[in-house]
């Protein structure tokens, strides 16, 4: 017997630890899906007559809440909601939550992962090597230590970088307009304005959650502003970066390289052209992909549904 008269359906992804399940199973009757639902008819399916819908990428509209009439709670196993049209569900009094901050470190590792791969070549060294040739002289690295990192976006994620760009030595610049400037000292970051970060920065990455304001919000204005050739990373939302003007600065000499973990399409088409890109490290959305941090993510969505169900909801989107 459950403690509450509930459905809870996962719509998609990974298996729950069976400690987890058993905590979930104490509060409702659980049904689960692992593969991606690809399809609205296919999410309307999965979900049916369950209160609660646990997702990671399945579109949630206003036409799969109206046809899953019993639903009350969309859980996402994620920091995200960008796929949630959270309008819709607060017309619909549907509750909507997220975990925030669970793969903070796991991104930010990954974030740096990128980064060094693309400062020592460590890519095209392998290659040469693996191939037989070993001159080193081809291979002129770029020192981190002294260098200035610009991040945009500074919640966990970009507050994590920030500290192990410290502990590397990195001057750090931050752009982030919701962030109160007074909390500067105490971040030990220097906040600055888009247009400062963009033109001194030697590393920029991004950390902004994908939102009206931030569609694109990296074009060719942008590009063409960052004097000093910086390496470009990428592990918030491909959306964030128009992804036709990051092509346009590669052979422009305007970024000396970049590393995407996330694409406008994804998975993204095999043919696009960032692929044929020498300087471009690409990675399948994998910044979150830690063992770790796939455990407290789903230790955050038990303890969310389970708020709600005693009548206060945690980390809700508002």
């Amino acid at each position: 017997m459950t403690k509450y008269p509930i459905k809870v359906v996962v719509v998609e992804g990974e298996e729950f630890e069976p400690s987890q399940l058993e905590r979930l199973n104490k509060l409702a009757k659980v049904e689960s899906f692992f593969d991606r639902s690809r399809t609205e008819a296919e999410t309307i399916r999965r979900i049916g007559d369950a209160e609660v819908a646990v997702i990671l990428t399945a579109r949630m509209t206003a036409n799969v809440m109206d046809s899953c009439s019993n639903l009350k709670m969309v859980a996402c196993r994620s920091a995200g909601y960008d796929w949630v049209d959270v309008a819709a569900a607060q017309e619909r009094g549907i509750v909507v939550s997220t975990a925030p901050g669970y793969s903070k470190i796991a991104v930010a590792e990954h974030t740096f992962a990128l980064i060094l791969a693309l400062t020592s070549h460590i890519v095209q060294a392998n290659e040469a090597v693996h191939s037989g040739q070993y001159d080193w002289r081809k291979f002129r690295r770029m020192q981190l230590w002294g260098k200035t990192l610009g991040i945009v976006g500074f919640g966990h994620i970009g507050r994590e970088v920030a500290r192990l760009g410290k502990g590397l030595g990195l001057r750090v610049i931050v752009y982030d307009p919701y962030v109160e400037a007074e909390l500067e000292p105490q971040l030990n970051v220097e906040m600055v304005s888009l247009q400062r970060l963009l033109a001194e920065s030697e590393i920029i990455t991004i950390h902004a959650p994908l939102t009206e304001a931030t569609v694109g919000m990296i074009g060719d204005n942008e590009f063409a502003q960052m004097m000093k050739r910086p390496i470009f990373i990428n592990t918030a939302r491909g959306a964030i970066v128009d992804e036709g003007a990051l092509l346009r600065a590669l052979p422009a000499g305007q970024i000396r390289g970049a590393g995407l973990d996330v694409f406008t399409q994804e998975p993204p088409d095999l043919c696009n052209p960032l692929f044929n890109e020498e300087n471009v490290i690409c990675t399948p959305h994998i910044g979150a992909n830690t063992a770790e941090a796939q455990y407290r993510m789903s230790e955050m969505v038990i303890d969310n549904i389970e708020a709600f169900l005693e009548g206060h909801p945690q980390h809700v989107v508002s």
